[in-house]
């Protein structure tokens, strides 16, 4: 429940979507990557961290173990949630796994560092763990960075981002299913492919590029056409300008249209200096679009349009962000009357009456609401009530809304690739304790590895979409 922000924070804080449909998308793709790869992270937790020689002789203990470390760092991650700290269930369950391992047999019974040669890095245990907590970040964020800056120098700050970005979606979109899909082939049903003699890595690969190449085309004969359409009526009434920071907008042209003439002498430089002129000639005025709106008997000079041109736009953009402000401000109050009635309804519904279906009708609105709380949350209101976050939105830069547009779709997609990695990770903190008391219960033994029934892996999946529901 706590890293679904994780994957669609970004998008529901740019109302690309509500709080809601986060939600159900994250369940969906939360779900499937747990069904499909789950079960790499379950054998890690079952047998990956302790050492299961030391429990051989004592299954029960091991079993007993498990249930403890589920136990007590399902409490904690509720009680830190509650209490608003950072927490992480992966922290919680191998500290916990390694806390009862250590009081058991010592340091003997946690596995530290194991070579694996099939493995990558080629070590299994805590330390390869702990340091991929520290180096993870660090090779992500310089990742990260450095797409974005590649994004914002090459596309973003461009004249013609908005084209460049369309171009540009096909092959991100391309890159990512290759990426996901792999590790599907190669990780998530490695095995059940294992199979048949003639699968192995190079088939995985390129049957997974050609379905990585199926899908950007797909969405550059499908998605993109949708997306030009839904941005041209968007944007039918806007035209793009350049304010005096260089930064890039729409203007609506009802915000500058009708300009009149410019008084005699009143053409300016971007210096602010009038032009030398001819003093008894009258001069064109000119729009944002840098359309003539009225004639005179002077010829303005290419130096004397551009600068009139650029006065037009300045006051264009000076008044489009006095117009979106109004706009922000009956945005904000409609919400807020929004949620009045809201309260209103909620203050007014009228209690069943007597009797046991009144009593079970309130039982279970109550309980309905309490469920779904987190889903009913204004996440938007911590802008207007936190300075810290309203200054970072207020200074953020800005770029052409045409293309925030396009890569809205794209940000929707690479959250859903989050949330699928996301699942196959999650899932094994449960899915993998549960497989090891499954096994010491049914064989009264314990293997090297173990391997989770698919009802383990699916009840893991089921509790991870109740979380993020709640």
């Amino acid at each position: 429940s706590n890293d679904v922000a994780n994957a669609f924070g970004t998008s529901v804080g740019s109302r690309t979507l509500t709080l809601r449909q986060a939600v159900v998308i994250a369940a969906i793709f939360e779900f499937g990557g747990a069904m499909l790869l789950g079960r790499v992270s379950t054998s890690t937790i079952a047998g990956g961290i302790a050492d299961i020689k030391s429990f051989q002789r004592e299954p029960e203990f091991y079993a007993f173990g498990m249930v403890i470390a589920v136990t007590v760092s399902g409490i904690w991650n509720i009680l830190a949630s509650y209490l608003e700290f950072n927490v992480s269930a992966t922290h919680s369950i191998i500290g916990c796994i390694m806390g009862f391992s250590l009081v058991f047999g010592g340091g003997d019974a946690v596995k530290w560092a194991v070579p694996d040669p099939s493995a990558f890095p080629p070590y299994k245990g805590v330390v390869p763990i702990i340091l991929a907590w520290f180096i993870s970040p660090i090779f992500t964020s310089i990742a990260a960075g450095l797409l974005f800056m590649a994004l914002r120098m090459f596309v973003l700050r461009r004249q013609n981002g908005n084209t460049l970005a369309l171009w540009l979606l096909p092959f991100l979109v391309m890159l990512t299913v290759y990426i996901c899909v792999f590790f599907v082939f190669t990780r998530g049903i490695k095995k059940t492919l294992a199979k048949d003699g003639d699968w192995d890595d190079a088939k995985s690969a390129w049957v997974t590029a050609i379905i990585a190449a199926g899908c950007g085309v797909l969405t550059a004969v499908v998605v993109l056409p949708i997306l030009k359409s839904r941005a041209n009526r968007l944007f039918k009434d806007h035209i793009p300008v350049t304010d005096a920071t260089g930064e890039l907008g729409m203007v609506d042209k009802a915000a500058i249209a009708g300009r009149g003439n410019e008084p005699s002498g009143a053409s300016f430089t971007q210096d602010g200096k009038a032009p030398a002129r001819n003093d008894n000639s009258m001069m064109p005025s000119y729009d944002a679009n840098g359309g003539m709106v009225a004639t005179g008997y002077h010829m303005m000079t290419p130096e004397e349009r551009e600068a009139a041109i650029h006065k037009a736009r300045l006051d264009a953009v000076e008044k489009a962000k006095a117009k979106q402000l109004q706009r922000d401000e009956e945005e904000k109050q409609k919400h807020q009357e929004h949620l009045a009635k809201l309260k209103a309804k909620e203050a007014g519904e009228k209690i069943q009456g007597p009797g046991f279906m009144g009593t079970l009708s309130n039982v279970w609105n109550k309980t309905k609401k309490a469920l779904l709380h987190g889903t009913s949350v204004d996440v938007h209101e911590v802008v207007e009530d936190d300075p810290l976050v309203a200054a970072i939105h207020a200074n953020a830069e800005h770029f052409d809304p045409r293309v925030e547009f396009t890569f809205s779709y794209l940000q929707v997609f690479s959250a859903i690739c989050v949330v699928f990695a996301h699942g196959a990770g999650e899932v094994g903190y449960m899915a993998g304790p549960l497989a090891t008391v499954w096994q010491a219960y049914t064989e009264g033994k314990l293997t090297s590895s173990v391997t989770a029934p698919v009802w383990v892996v699916l009840i893991g999946a089921i509790g991870l979409v109740i979380g993020l529901a709640t």
